[in-house]
């Protein structure tokens, strides 16, 4: 028998045995703000990930010859 706490557990967690017990354990924010220029958000997420993949080809072919 362990007489140990577990430090790596976190009590702010949900534990449910099944699928509906933890949907009604689940909450939902009512006050969130109104999301007014979500296409905004998406474009920038787009690029942001458009130049990551750039990054990661240049690194998989070894081209060094560009700067930034």
């Amino acid at each position: 028998m362990v007489l140990v706490s577990n430090m790596n557990r976190d009590d702010s967690l949900i534990e449910a045995r099944t699928v509906d017990e933890a949907l009604a354990k689940m909450t939902v924010a009512d006050n969130l703000p109104v999301d007014r220029h979500p296409e905004k958000r998406l474009k920038a997420s787009f690029k942001v990930n458009l130049v990551a993949q750039i990054w990661l080809l240049l690194a998989m072919f070894d081209v060094n010859w560009i700067t930034v």
